[in-house]
């Protein structure tokens, strides 16, 4: 092309053509291949299967399922504590989305999570989530600081930013009281819009946190261009504990949270010999089931109530 050689590369899903099936239906198992084939490395053909046919079916019925939710009502939230290591307190915890349908029943969280994503209905579920946790700290007495998700389209929308902001002015709580979690991939495809998205809210006193640090690029420019108060180390690392090299990975990376002066979290903490290691690597906290699975909300604010009045505890 005027005298340059131009490379291309294409992703592409394919289905058998049949005469007794529709052409929406043909249209749609295409585009279903299309989507595996971009999930798995990209820039290769995906030929639909009986497997797809199966996995097509459950996601078009949770698909349908979400566009169809009041998830106002449909969708309740839990509560993951955050404890620091130092003190050995909660200080924090993560809120979680949980979905009971009405037509398929209890969802788990990483299949609506993802579809609704793919479909472009998360963002309904952020702005959601986000009102439930602003709900449950004007409810509690004691109220300790929350961290809600944020997909990539939430970050890549100026629309949804808004309704986001919209949401956090229409309170008085301390915008402390609120973190925002966000991965790498969540930023991959516009990386400069979702660094003026999040300094919006990091402009309003809010503290930003980038989840499952190590799985992704780690690009640490990123480190140098957003405004991150925490790393979120991924808990495929903490699970891997058998593996020589991993307490010399995560001190590596508990040394770049501390060179760059942000918090460094480890996620998946299930047992002491995990929570040892974590101490020993430097970790600032941990997340995980030793500590705590995700709780209703009324079970945090009674945690934090024991925590902050031991002598009360110790009376009971």
């Amino acid at each position: 092309m005027d005298g340059r050689l131009i490379q291309l590369s294409a992703s592409m899903g394919c289905t058998q053509f049949k005469k007794t099936v529709n052409s929406t239906l043909l249209i749609r198992n295409a585009d279903y291949a299309l989507l595996h084939a971009k999930k798995h490395g990209k820039n290769r053909v995906v030929i639909f299967t009986e497997e797809h046919e199966r996995g097509a079916k459950q996601r078009f019925e949770i698909e349908d399922a979400l566009r169809s939710a009041d998830f106002s009502s449909e969708i309740k939230v839990l509560f993951q504590p955050q404890v620091d290591l130092g003190s050995n307190q909660v200080v924090r915890a993560e809120v979680l989305a949980r979905w009971d349908s009405p037509k398929l029943g209890r969802i788990q969280p990483d299949r609506f999570i993802n579809v609704s994503e793919e479909s472009g209905l998360i963002s309904k579920i952020t702005v959601v989530v986000l009102k439930k946790a602003v709900a449950a700290l004007k409810s509690w007495q004691n109220p300790i600081p929350l961290a809600v998700n944020l997909s990539g389209h939430d970050l890549l929308s100026n629309q949804v930013m808004d309704e986001i902001i919209d949401v956090l002015e229409a309170t008085d709580l301390d915008p402390s009281l609120l973190e925002f979690e966000v991965t790498e991939s969540a930023m991959m495809a516009d990386t400069e819009k979702a660094c003026a998205n999040l300094n919006r809210l990091s402009s309003r006193g809010h503290s930003v946190a980038l989840d499952d640090f190590g799985t992704g690029y780690s690009n640490f420019n990123y480190l140098r261009e957003l405004p991150i108060n925490k790393l979120k180390v991924d808990r495929s690392f903490v699970e891997d504990i058998g593996n020589p090299t991993t307490e010399k990975i995560l001190h590596s990376l508990t040394v770049t949270a501390n060179a760059l002066g942000v918090d460094c979290l480890l996620e998946g903490v299930e047992d002491e010999l995990q929570l040892v290691m974590a101490k020993r690597v430097g970790a600032h906290s941990v997340q995980g089931y030793f500590f705590g699975r995700p709780m209703e909300g009324g079970d945090l604010a009674a945690t934090i109530l024991k925590q902050n009045n031991p002598a009360e505890e110790r009376r009971a």
